[in-house]
Order: C-alpha cells, then structure tokens, then sequence
C-alpha cells in the first residue's frame, strides 16, 4: 500500500520488539499518525525518540519491561496522548521531507572539506 496512514488509524498504540533496527520508518509513520508508542531502544529508534518523552523504550531482550510500558500505555490514555503529541510535533519539526533535505546537502556540503586532509 502506497498511503499507510489509515492502517495506523484501526490502533491504539504502535509497538515496536526488534532486536534490531536502523533508522525505522514505521516509527515515523507512527509518530505522524499520533500513536502512542511502546518500543525496545534498538538500533535508531533511541535516535529518533526519547524515553518518556515522546515514547516509552524498553532494553533491547527485556520483553516483560516493554509489556509494562505497553501495560502503562493502556493504563494511563493522557499519557499515550502526551506522548504521542510530542512524537508527532517532532516527526513534523525534525524529520519532514524539507528538513531531511537540508540534513542531507548539509553535509554533502561538509565532505569535501573533511577529505582534504586525505590528500
């Protein structure tokens, strides 16, 4: 499916058990669909969200800690909704298309300068 978006409308909250992982799209995705997310800190997506901040992250290999933020998730309806908001407004701020642009010529902008000392 091309438009994802209303498949994230049919939940709740998004969670996330990888033991691995780059820099996931679909935490993005979740993020822009305002769900609530519960997920282990594996690979990027420490870099993308921040505990308790605009997720709830749980160790890598640790599944009874995330059942507990997802356990906490469904307790507590305000604080998937605080959550969620912040994640959304930093998907929009820092990870928008034209902000991903910018990040990206920036630093094509700084390679040649960082290879000079190779010459």
């Amino acid at each position: 499916h091309s438009n994802v978006l209303p498949w994230y409308g049919l939940s709740q909250i998004y969670v996330q058990p990888s033991h691995s992982e780059g820099s996931p799209n679909v935490i993005l995705e979740s993020m822009i669909a305002g769900l609530p997310i519960a997920a282990t800190s594996a690979g990027g997506t420490a870099e993308i969200v921040s505990d308790r901040q605009s997720a709830l992250l749980s160790p890598v290999g640790q599944p009874a800690l995330l059942a507990a933020s997802l356990r906490e998730l469904l307790d507590n309806p305000e604080l998937g909704s605080q959550l969620a908001t912040q994640a959304r407004e930093i998907a929009l701020s820092r990870f928008s298309p034209d902000n991903y642009r910018t990040t990206l010529l920036s630093i094509y902008d700084e390679l040649p300068s960082s290879f000079d000392r190779f010459r």
